[in-house]
């Protein structure tokens, strides 16, 4: 669980949000249903296609289609994270079509992730954080 300010909250599972508040038009909750985490795609070397039900306040139960593209190697970096860091990008087929994309360094752990939170919202950043 992360939390910034006092009515904003994300939930993460494996690194992938999968509820969010304070935000407009919320996730309710996001059931990854036969979606592999998105570390197991580091392994793949095929791109693949599965399943996950989005639940909004307004849409309980919208489907989407999601395909994961095979991992890139980016030696410079992405956005400000010094490289090597190896991407794993999925794209929403159904619906908006919007992507998300995790980063991930070269011992696996995941350094950052771009990931859409709402259409009022759009995008959120989320740097790892270590412990």
């Amino acid at each position: 669980v992360w939390y910034a300010r006092p009515a904003l909250m994300l939930r993460t599972r494996q690194g992938v949000i999968i509820g969010a508040r304070g935000f407009s038009q919320e996730l309710a909750s996001l059931d990854l249903g036969n979606c592999p985490p998105p570390a197991q795609m580091l392994r793949e070397m095929q791109p693949l296609t599965c399943t996950r039900t989005r639940n909004l306040p307004t849409a309980y139960g919208r489907v989407e289609q999601i395909r994961f593209e095979r991992p890139l190697l980016l030696e410079s970096g992405w956005q400000g994270v010094p490289g090597p860091v190896r991407v794993v990008r999925e794209t929403v087929l159904s619906g908006l079509q919007k992507g998300n994309v995790y980063g991930f360094d070269a011992e696996g752990r995941m350094v950052f992730s771009r990931q859409w939170i709402t259409p009022g919202f759009g995008f959120i950043l989320v740097p790892s954080s270590r412990r």
